[in-house]
């Protein structure tokens, strides 16, 4: 069973899955803002990891690690806007939120400060929930890791009230001296009324799915791995934003 996040205390909701992917594509895609909110762009090179923290805004989470095998502590920091920014949709709908910034940083020998590898806009979401609306989705970000020299993003995808489905999606990017490279990643559905649990662990690198279904908390019997037709792998670039990846039917990565 994959082990990259526990699914199993997260709130659920409905079986409306297709309907959960429209509103994530819609809501967390942030270049779909139409107002006059811009992001900043980060220095190319600093000292400490404070250095890449714009006026205004904060770090939110971390993660340190050696991402280029060079021996010294990168680091992956989700920067947060402090303030509260009230922003309209694709859909026209206003929503209220802090906008989050990921920047990938690798440490230098030389300097020993830091050099600007990656910023994404788009990939971690924002908790749209500011109003306590209890309608409204949970923060979907969860944890931001280096392990083994590969950066992991886990999110989950649930409601402040407490029905029946949610989604939980994790990330493996591994850097290869030019991109971030989605090397693996993992999606997980909960059903909380029926108890049921399903796994989709997918290995980029080797181009094989496993599926796997069982009961929460239970034993989980999985298929035989499948075949996946991907003439190139993803990149952080090229994903984009959370859900935006439909790689079968009802499964968005």
């Amino acid at each position: 069973m994959p082990t990259w996040y526990s699914p199993y205390n997260i709130t659920n909701k409905p079986p409306r899955v297709k309907q959960l992917l429209s509103f994530l594509l819609s809501a967390l895609a942030l270049p779909s803002y139409g107002q006059n909110f811009s992001y900043p762009t980060l220095k190319a090179k600093g000292q400490r990891l404070t250095d890449f923290v714009p006026s205004g805004w904060t770090i939110h989470n971390s993660a340190t690690g050696d991402l280029n095998k060079d021996g010294l502590p990168d680091a992956a920091l989700v920067l947060q806007h402090k303030a509260t920014v009230t922003l309209t949709d694709s859909e026209g709908q206003v929503v209220k939120s802090q906008p989050r910034i990921l920047a990938i940083l690798l440490k230098s020998e030389g300097t020993g400060g830091f050099e600007l590898k990656e910023q994404s806009n788009s990939f971690i979401p924002e908790d749209q929930d500011l109003e306590d609306d209890s309608e409204e989705l949970n923060d979907p970000f969860l944890r931001i890791e280096i392990k083994r020299g590969v950066l992991e993003l886990t999110f989950q995808e649930s409601y402040k009230t407490s029905t029946t489905y949610s989604t939980a999606t994790g990330y493996k990017f591994r850097y290869n001296g030019t991109d971030f490279q989605l090397i693996g990643a993992d999606f997980a559905r909960t059903h909380r009324k029926h108890f049921e649990l399903e796994q989709y662990s997918y290995n980029f690198l080797t181009k094989k799915r496993i599926y796997s279904k069982g009961k929460i908390g239970g034993s989980m019997t999985s298929s035989a791995p499948k075949s996946l037709a991907l003439p190139t792998l993803k990149t952080l670039k090229t994903l984009k934003a959370l859900n935006g990846w439909e790689i079968e039917p009802d499964v968005a990565l």
